[in-house]
């Protein structure tokens, strides 16, 4: 590294954003532009935040069966995203936007998995919206999130992580291999999503599916690192077919 380099001088310490923090990055730039005698006005330290309207088609409620994930679906005033893409939202009194990963399940419809927090104030916020209740927002593209066309996949999720596999699998019409793994507390939050994964299973767009619950008393206990170690074969021979690995969830997974 660097900093083992004798000729290398540190300018500023290793910052970590957390989050995608935009006031960290706009403190890092200011810091920057001292040390370099720099200055960035006030609107190129702000991030571009141009929001639209989105209008709530579905929403479910969020329950102790479910470890309070529900499912929020929204219809966009335009069609220029893609599933793995960033809804990004503002809660009112805050500075920080929270964002979303979006499964694309029609033209203009997205969908996203969302956990309530105790304390959370933007999936409070989110939990309590209706059908036809408008919301602004703004879509942020995650291009380094998309996978190639018609390559097959393994797909690795944990919790809401899985709302940007929904739409990926349901844009697959040509029926590449696609295998998802998917850990979760419970059967019930894989209930929520029961009539997809039956159109997934029929019409071809899913090849393999396993599901792992960690605290649900009625299967093993199993966590998704389990069953992608016992895949590595499955793994490969995908890699070898110019497939891809996808991965959503907790930092943690």
């Amino acid at each position: 590294s660097f900093q083992k380099n004798a000729q290398a001088n540190e300018l500023l310490p290793l910052l970590k954003v957390n989050k995608q923090s935009s006031s960290q990055k706009q403190q890092w730039l200011q810091n920057l532009g001292t040390i370099f005698n720099f200055s960035l006005a006030e609107n190129e330290l702000q991030e571009e935040r141009e929001t639209s309207m989105f209008t709530v088609t579905n929403v479910t409620q969020p329950t102790a069966e479910t470890n309070q994930h529900f499912r929020l679906e929204l219809k966009s005033p335009t069609d220029n995203f893609q599933s793995g893409d960033l809804l990004a939202l503002l809660p009112t009194g805050e500075n920080e936007e929270r964002q979303y990963s979006i499964g694309k399940i029609d033209v203009f419809t997205l969908s996203l998995s969302i956990r309530k927090h105790e304390f959370g104030i933007c999936s409070t916020y989110l939990s309590q919206l209706k059908p036809n209740d408008q919301l602004q927002a703004r879509i942020q593209s995650n291009s380094g999130f998309h996978p190639s066309p018609d390559v097959p996949l393994y797909l690795i999720a944990n919790g809401t992580g899985v709302a940007p596999f929904i739409g990926m699998i349901s844009e697959n019409v040509n029926q590449q291999p696609i295998h998802l793994v998917w850990g979760m507390k419970s059967k019930e939050i894989s209930a929520l999503y029961t009539e997809e994964f039956e159109s997934f299973r029929r019409t071809g767009k899913l090849s393999q599916t396993t599901f792992v619950y960690s605290k649900d008393p009625d299967f093993p206990k199993q966590y998704v690192q389990e069953i992608v170690s016992a895949d590595r074969e499955k793994i490969v021979e995908i890699l070898q077919s110019n497939g891809q690995i996808l991965i959503c969830g907790s930092l943690a997974m």
